[in-house]
Protein backbone atom coordinates (compact mmCIF):
# COMPACT_ATOMS: atom_id res chain seq x y z
CA UNK A 1 0.00 0.00 0.00
CA UNK A 2 1.05 3.60 -0.78
CA UNK A 3 0.45 6.56 1.41
CA UNK A 4 1.27 10.31 1.06
CA UNK A 5 2.07 11.64 4.82
CA UNK A 6 0.20 14.78 5.63
CA UNK A 7 2.38 17.07 7.28
CA UNK A 8 0.56 16.76 10.68
CA UNK A 9 1.58 12.90 10.99
CA UNK A 10 4.92 14.16 9.68
CA UNK A 11 4.98 16.69 12.72
CA UNK A 12 3.65 13.76 15.58
CA UNK A 13 6.42 11.36 14.10
CA UNK A 14 9.36 14.17 14.49
CA UNK A 15 8.23 15.49 17.41
CA UNK A 16 6.51 12.37 19.32
CA UNK A 17 3.82 14.63 20.27
CA UNK A 18 1.69 12.64 22.90
CA UNK A 19 -1.21 10.77 21.88
CA UNK A 20 -0.52 10.87 18.38
CA UNK A 21 3.06 9.68 17.48
CA UNK A 22 2.40 6.03 18.56
CA UNK A 23 0.53 5.32 15.31
CA UNK A 24 2.91 7.62 13.80
CA UNK A 25 5.44 5.63 14.92
CA UNK A 26 3.95 2.49 13.92
CA UNK A 27 3.49 3.74 9.87
CA UNK A 28 7.27 4.17 9.98
CA UNK A 29 7.91 0.68 11.44
CA UNK A 30 5.55 -0.84 8.89
CA UNK A 31 7.53 0.66 6.04
CA UNK A 32 11.10 -0.39 7.17
CA UNK A 33 9.27 -3.98 7.75
CA UNK A 34 8.55 -3.18 3.78
CA UNK A 35 4.76 -3.52 4.43
CA UNK A 36 3.95 -0.21 3.20
CA UNK A 37 5.72 2.61 0.92
CA UNK A 38 5.61 6.20 2.86
CA UNK A 39 5.86 9.07 0.90
CA UNK A 40 5.48 13.09 1.78
CA UNK A 41 5.33 16.06 -0.26
CA UNK A 42 8.88 17.98 -0.22
CA UNK A 43 6.97 20.91 0.49
CA UNK A 44 5.80 19.56 4.17
CA UNK A 45 9.64 19.22 5.58
CA UNK A 46 9.53 23.24 5.16
CA UNK A 47 6.43 23.39 7.78
CA UNK A 48 7.73 20.03 9.81
CA UNK A 49 11.06 22.40 10.23
CA UNK A 50 9.15 25.83 11.06
CA UNK A 51 6.87 24.07 14.11
CA UNK A 52 10.01 21.28 14.76
CA UNK A 53 12.90 24.18 15.30
CA UNK A 54 10.81 26.04 17.72
CA UNK A 55 10.20 22.68 19.89
CA UNK A 56 13.64 21.08 19.44
CA UNK A 57 17.21 21.41 18.55
CA UNK A 58 17.20 22.41 14.50
CA UNK A 59 20.67 20.02 14.42
CA UNK A 60 19.29 17.38 15.46
CA UNK A 61 15.49 17.62 13.70
CA UNK A 62 17.67 17.50 10.56
CA UNK A 63 19.23 14.36 11.52
CA UNK A 64 16.10 12.50 12.43
CA UNK A 65 14.36 13.84 9.56
CA UNK A 66 17.58 12.45 7.18
CA UNK A 67 17.37 9.27 8.93
CA UNK A 68 13.51 8.54 8.07
CA UNK A 69 14.28 9.50 4.73
CA UNK A 70 15.40 5.43 4.73
CA UNK A 71 11.85 4.51 4.85
CA UNK A 72 10.56 7.66 3.59
CA UNK A 73 10.03 8.76 0.01
CA UNK A 74 9.97 12.61 -1.07
CA UNK A 75 7.69 13.71 -3.76
CA UNK A 76 8.83 17.05 -5.43
CA UNK A 77 5.82 19.70 -5.95
CA UNK A 78 6.74 22.31 -8.92
CA UNK A 79 5.50 25.61 -10.34
CA UNK A 80 2.42 23.34 -12.41
CA UNK A 81 1.56 21.51 -9.21
CA UNK A 82 1.23 25.24 -7.34
CA UNK A 83 -1.06 26.87 -10.26
CA UNK A 84 -3.24 23.81 -10.19
CA UNK A 85 -3.93 23.97 -6.75
CA UNK A 86 -4.40 27.62 -7.20
CA UNK A 87 -7.08 27.13 -9.52
CA UNK A 88 -8.73 24.61 -7.48
CA UNK A 89 -9.05 27.16 -4.79
CA UNK A 90 -9.20 24.88 -1.91
CA UNK A 91 -9.63 26.43 1.65
CA UNK A 92 -6.75 25.10 2.43
CA UNK A 93 -3.87 25.80 -0.03
CA UNK A 94 -1.41 23.48 2.30
CA UNK A 95 -3.58 20.78 1.90
CA UNK A 96 -3.95 20.94 -1.47
CA UNK A 97 -0.24 20.85 -2.10
CA UNK A 98 -0.34 17.68 -0.30
CA UNK A 99 -3.41 16.38 -2.42
CA UNK A 100 -1.16 16.94 -5.24
CA UNK A 101 1.66 15.11 -4.18
CA UNK A 102 -0.58 12.28 -3.65
CA UNK A 103 -2.06 12.14 -7.23
CA UNK A 104 1.81 12.34 -8.63
CA UNK A 105 3.04 9.32 -6.69
CA UNK A 106 -0.43 7.41 -7.44
CA UNK A 107 -0.88 6.95 -3.72
CA UNK A 108 -3.59 4.31 -2.51
CA UNK A 109 -4.51 7.26 0.87
CA UNK A 110 -3.32 10.68 2.49
CA UNK A 111 -2.68 9.88 5.88
CA UNK A 112 -4.18 12.66 8.28
CA UNK A 113 -5.36 13.88 11.19
CA UNK A 114 -7.36 16.35 9.14
CA UNK A 115 -10.01 14.71 6.96
CA UNK A 116 -11.71 17.45 6.33
CA UNK A 117 -9.29 19.46 5.06
CA UNK A 118 -9.34 16.04 1.86
CA UNK A 119 -12.56 15.98 1.00
CA UNK A 120 -12.23 17.30 -2.19
CA UNK A 121 -9.10 15.37 -2.57
CA UNK A 122 -9.51 12.63 -5.59
CA UNK A 123 -6.87 10.56 -3.16
CA UNK A 124 -9.07 9.06 -0.05
CA UNK A 125 -7.49 10.46 3.35
CA UNK A 126 -7.49 7.68 6.47
CA UNK A 127 -6.40 9.03 9.78
CA UNK A 128 -3.34 6.97 11.39
CA UNK A 129 -5.67 4.76 13.51
CA UNK A 130 -7.41 3.62 10.33
CA UNK A 131 -4.53 2.50 8.36
CA UNK A 132 -2.89 1.23 11.42
CA UNK A 133 -6.10 -0.57 12.29
CA UNK A 134 -6.33 -1.74 8.62
CA UNK A 135 -2.50 -3.14 8.23
CA UNK A 136 -1.26 -3.45 11.72
CA UNK A 137 -2.50 -4.36 15.01
CA UNK A 138 -1.78 -8.17 14.66
CA UNK A 139 1.12 -8.12 12.41
CA UNK A 140 4.36 -9.80 14.20
CA UNK A 141 7.06 -6.95 13.65
CA UNK A 142 4.57 -4.76 15.10
CA UNK A 143 4.06 -6.55 18.31
CA UNK A 144 7.50 -5.79 19.31
CA UNK A 145 7.55 -1.93 18.80
CA UNK A 146 7.78 0.43 21.72
CA UNK A 147 5.56 3.47 21.03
Amino acid sequence: MKLLLDTNVLIDYYLSRPGFAPDARRLFALAALGEVELWASAKSFTDVFFVGSRAVDPTLLQEVIARSLDVLNVCSIDGGDVRACLEQKWPDFEDCLVARAAEKVKADAIVTRDLGGFARSAVPARTPAEVVGLLGPSHPGLQDIRV
